[in-house]
């Protein structure tokens, strides 16, 4: 069974509404945070900050370090925010797109008393 997203055509979308773009990348960044998150799950949040807190700072342990420092710390949250504003963006375009009830805009029923 596939789980299926709203969409403005209805409660439930299809496969090809979404922008398949958009969720590759989602699925990048979040790997992204995880690599950058697999440090602080290893080892003291001190060495997230300190390479030397924890072990030593030489060979293998310093080049792994300096990439994932360079390439991948804090530049995959940044895009996976830049793509959660994106989604927003969208959900909320569809959402002006769809016609609004009228019973949500009228105000609660008063009883005439006789």
């Amino acid at each position: 069974m596939v789980a299926e997203a709203p969409h403005a055509d209805g409660p439930l979308a299809t496969l090809a509404s979404r922008i398949s773009s958009l969720d590759v990348l989602r699925r990048f960044a979040l790997l992204g945070i995880l690599l950058m998150n697999v440090q602080s799950f290893s080892m003291p949040i001190a060495a997230y900050f300190n390479p030397t807190a924890y072990g030593d700072f030489s060979g293998l342990n310093a080049i792994v370090w300096f990439l994932v420092h360079v390439f991948i710390d804090q530049k995959f949250m940044t895009l996976f925010s830049l793509l959660f504003g994106a989604g927003i963006i969208l959900f909320t375009s569809r959402a002006e797109e769809q016609p609004v009830p009228s019973a949500a805009h009228q105000p609660p029923m008063q009883q005439n008393h006789p």
